[in-house]
């Protein structure tokens, strides 16, 4: 084909050519998102079995392996949330107070369980090993 024809053809289909470069960006970006976030939750997890296994052979203790999750964990923005709320009329002051009380109250039962569960897994790891 000479090049003027393809100019032609192009100029009549430039908006299928536009469409489907923006497409195909998209859905690259869609799939090198996912390849990320799943990198980052395998990474995550490894994470959490070396501290696990760490804790079992008494390397570090069952505090320090929650601190150092609790270090790297995402924490959420509640508090901004909270505020907004407030500024919006959505919750009076004092609704507010209690809601934030709440959820300190929450997140210091969550490290507890979490804690508990350190513990058990240590346990039952320990349990299984074999005696000298």
């Amino acid at each position: 084909m000479p090049v003027k024809e393809i100019s032609n053809m192009m100029q009549d289909n430039s908006w299928l050519l536009i469409a489907s470069i923006v497409g195909l960006v998209f859905i690259f970006g869609a799939i090198a998102d996912a390849l990320r976030k799943s990198a980052q939750s395998r990474h995550r997890e490894r994470t959490r079995r070396e501290l696990f296994a760490y804790v079992a052979e008494g390397s570090i203790s069952p505090d320090d392996a929650q601190a150092l999750l609790n270090a790297t964990a995402k924490k959420p923005d509640w508090q901004k949330k909270v505020a907004e709320m407030v500024e919006w009329g959505s919750i009076s002051p004092d609704d507010a107070a209690k809601l934030c009380d709440a959820f300190e109250r929450g997140a210091t039962k969550a490290s507890e369980a979490v804690r508990k569960g350190v513990n058990a897994h240590v346990n039952a790891t320990n349990s299984k090993a074999p005696q000298p």
